[in-house]
């Protein structure tokens, strides 16, 4: 036998073997591994065997990337085919789509009708691009929200480069809660909210919260169960109210260029936003943050520390090895409401 028919032979052989070593699979564990792929990749997998053929029909993680495609025409038909061809009755436990172009008004709403119908658990939306968009849950660009408009399934819910609105002039007051009221995870990024005079942020059950530069007039946040959160500020006016079970908190604040290194012109809702984590056991600041307050410890004099359940204090610094001198205001301010706690320094 020739070398090259010998291989051919161990080639199909190993194949033969691996494709039956995944059918020996239970099928929640094959659903574990097709979670890790882009749906498009998932669908491939139905040249494997007989048993495949249908499988990705079922697989209740979706994920569609963009970059994947060559033209934006071929991701559209692509992402519409897979939902047609779904099986009616599967839940979808995640649902991520991610397109950096503009995408058209009614393919945006198939899509998140599609998933909301479904009962989604999770849905991310990952810098949609479409510039305006009619659906009353989400949308990208132009996030049209109704109260009317219930999603109860819906545990996890990530935008990224959204607009807030609900298709008037500016209203009052929007709790995003009230049409997502077992929200667990919420992360919002590069998001706008300027048609609302408040967004309010009461999840009963929700537990990590995640703002970046959410841009408005003004954000209210009240969270019984909230035990992580993460703050970048834009020039939203922060209100927190009620954190009683908050454990992490995680602040970054930057400098805008050319401005004064003065913690009343970089960020005056500082101590407001301080007292809103007074809570918090584990409290993460920026090199910045640091950079601010070692120029401007004066501000400190008359600050109480509103701190009495803090166990650490992690700053994040540019270089490890550069010495770190805390003037003693700022740190009577962190940590003379809990002297026990530890200040730990790290290279960010």
């Amino acid at each position: 036998m020739s070398m090259e028919k010998q291989r051919e032979k161990t080639r199909k052989k190993l194949t033969s073997e691996g494709v039956d070593r995944l059918r020996d699979l239970p099928d929640d564990l094959l659903y574990y591994i097709l979670s890790f792929l882009d749906t498009k990749y998932a669908v491939l997998t139905s040249a494997l065997s007989k048993r495949w053929r249908f499988f990705w029909t079922s697989v209740p993680d979706l994920n569609f990337d963009r970059e994947s495609f060559d033209k934006l025409t071929s991701f559209k038909n692509f992402v519409l085919t897979v939902l047609q061809r779904r099986q009616r009755d599967s839940k979808i436990r995640r649902f991520r789509l991610t397109s950096r172009n503009n995408v058209d008004r009614s393919f945006m709403n198939q899509v998140i009708d599609y998933a909301l119908s479904h009962n989604t658990d999770h849905l991310f939306l990952l810098d949609p691009g479409c510039q305006c968009l009619s659906h009353p849950l989400v949308t990208s660009k132009r996030f049209y929200l109704s109260e009317s408009f219930g999603v109860t399934a819906l545990t996890t819910l990530h935008l990224e480069h959204c607009y807030f609105s609900d298709g008037s002039e500016r209203t009052g007051c929007f709790d995003i809660s009230a049409i997502c009221p077992n929200l667990i995870n919420l992360c919002l990024i590069h998001c706008a909210f300027g048609m609302f005079e408040v967004l309010k942020i009461s999840g009963p059950q929700l537990v990590n919260l995640t703002l970046e530069y959410v841009c408005g007039n003004k954000l209210e946040i009240s969270a019984p169960k909230l035990t992580f959160f993460k703050f970048i500020p834009y020039y939203s006016h922060l209100s927190v109210t009620h954190l009683p079970s908050l454990e992490h908190a995680n602040v970054d604040i930057y400098r805008p260029y050319a401005y004064p290194r003065k913690i009343e012109v970089c960020y005056p809702n500082f101590f407001k936003l301080m007292q809103g984590i007074h809570n918090a056991q584990f409290i993460t600041l920026n090199p910045e943050i640091i950079e601010i307050l070692l120029n401007d410890p004066d501000v400190f004099e008359h600050q109480p520390s509103p701190f009495s359940r803090l166990k650490s204090l992690k700053l994040k610094v540019d270089h490890e090895d550069e010495p770190l001198m805390m003037p003693a205001k700022v740190m009577a301010y962190f940590f003379s409401g809990s002297p026990a706690a530890q200040l730990c320094v790290r290279c960010s």
